[in-house]
């Protein structure tokens, strides 16, 4: 049965932006080949998600690979997740500067929730996420914005290298970079449609989440548990089947790098990310039905995993004994992310949550970046830093309850036939909905992984990382 998306409002004018725009009309996601006026780097929101304190330095150094664009954004939200802790710290550390604005999550603890945050108060007509453990090429930001050159492009994602605190493992295949939130080996090699983006390298356009709502919170990580997610592989479903003849671009050239901790080279580790995977891909398969759910990991499993095998056992052959290592891995990881399938779709439950809204913040008096001394959506100063809560957010959702009050929740008819996903994907914690109060230990150990293609000139271990959090090699 088609699953008929509600009506949703009109779009309400931004500052300097004129009328209301209705869904359909030209300049809007879902009417694609009109003549919007593409967006610029300078209006670009760079939203990070930070959580714990033992993240400090790469926290530091994702807002200054930031400031270091060459094409520079129009600002960058920090969003920290129910940690009172490294909040206040962070409001000392980035005291007086305008550049940075601090949120705190208002919706459950997790990531999907700190993306909602950060999308809700975001002034920029392009909203963009980076991880709090990546750093972005000086050219990411203009990139991502280059994207948007055809109006019918709502979606743009990047290439992420993965940065290895140690040497990279000789069994780890690059068809499995996804584990450690990389590129892998398979995806488009160009510029190309995909289905879905990864979710620490990404990019939409500001009125997709005012006509399709926010991240789902029963999907993606939190602290602690399994390495799960999935959020952004159900979000793009979502927004294709709500927005039809829109496009989700992979563009390459958008390029971070994303720091691979040690503890994620065990094998231990990429064993239970994989089953995490399967239960994860469960989940959304029972929101999105398990065709638009599992259609790009099937080609991945027929085409690109049986060549890695082939390749990795020639390589044996020919003396090299990373082959057979390499053979092995992406028979056990495919083993464990079809039992953790398996045993999602035969034990998971089918409730959901429903899909929370987002909307804009109230404009804010003064140029775009500035913030006076109420700032933008009820915000208040806090040493300097923007600190956002309470009932900025619950005027935000009001705004756009209306069109968010249809949700996936079961099989319904694809939008536009995708070639790829960026992310082969995780998935779901059940998450209450209610504000829980910020944790102060600021412990606790969430995977934050997202997904790209690993060939490219850097070769699949991407420039090493070097001390206080900078790669060699990004330019």
């Amino acid at each position: 049965m088609t699953e008929r998306p509600a009506p949703t409002p009109p779009l309400g004018p931004r500052p300097g932006q004129g009328t209301p725009r209705t869904p359909g009309t030209p300049g809007t996601p879902g009417a694609p080949g009109t003549g919007d006026v593409p967006p610029t780097a300078g209006e670009v929101s760079v939203v990070i998600c930070a959580y714990t304190e033992q993240r400090w330095e790469d926290i530091l150094a994702a807002v200054g690979s930031l400031r270091a664009q060459r094409r520079p954004p129009l600002e960058t939200l920090l969003v920290v997740d129910h940690n009172a802790r490294l909040h206040d710290r962070l409001a000392e550390h980035f005291a007086g500067d305008d550049t940075v604005r601090l949120l705190e999550n208002e919706q459950a603890r997790g990531l999907s929730g700190g993306k909602n945050t950060g999308a809700a108060h975001a002034r920029g007509r392009v909203v963009a996420y980076l991880d709090d453990d990546a750093v972005a090429d000086r050219d990411w930001v203009g990139a991502l914005a280059d994207g948007y050159a055809d109006p019918a492009v709502v979606a743009v994602g990047g290439h992420t290298l993965p940065s290895w605190d140690i040497r990279r493992p000789l069994w780890f295949p690059p068809e499995f970079d996804w584990v450690v939130g990389c590129s892998y080996r398979g995806l488009p090699a160009h510029r190309a449609p995909v289905r879905n983006l990864s979710g620490g390298n990404a990019s939409f356009r500001r009125e997709v989440f005012e006509r399709v709502g926010g991240f789902r919170t029963d999907l993606g990580r939190s602290r602690g548990g399994r390495p799960m997610g999935c959020e952004e592989t159900e979000f793009c479903i979502r927004l294709s089947r709500l927005l039809p003849g829109s496009v989700l671009l992979y563009e390459p050239a958008a390029l971070i790098h994303h720091r691979v901790p040690e503890a994620r080279t065990r094998f231990g580790y990429f064993q239970s990310r994989c089953y995490a995977e399967g239960l994860s891909k469960a989940q959304v398969a029972r929101l999105a039905g398990r065709g638009a759910a599992l259609a790009s990991e099937r080609r991945h499993a027929a085409v690109a995993l049986p060549r890695g095998v082939v390749r990795g056992l020639t390589d044996a052959l020919r003396g090299r004994p990373r082959g057979l290592g390499q053979a092995g891995a992406i028979v056990t990881g495919t083993a464990a992310a079809a039992w953790g399938l398996l045993r999602g779709t035969v034990g998971g439950s089918g409730a959901a949550a429903p899909v929370p809204p987002t909307a804009p913040p109230a404009p804010a008096a003064g140029p775009a970046g500035a913030l006076g001394a109420a700032g933008a959506g009820g915000a208040t100063r806090v040493g300097g830093a923007t600190r956002i809560g309470g009932p900025a957010r619950a005027s935000a959702v009001a705004a756009a309850s209306s069109a968010t009050a249809s949700s996936t929740t079961g099989p319904s008819t694809p939008g536009p036939s995708p070639t790829a996903s960026t992310t082969p994907g995780p998935s779901a914690t059940s998450a209450p909905t209610q504000r829980r109060a910020p944790a102060r230990d600021g412990s606790g150990a969430r995977a934050v992984a997202t997904g790209s293609t690993p060939l490219s000139a850097a070769g699949p271990d991407g420039p090493p990382r070097t001390r206080g959090g900078h790669r060699r090699g990004a330019r």
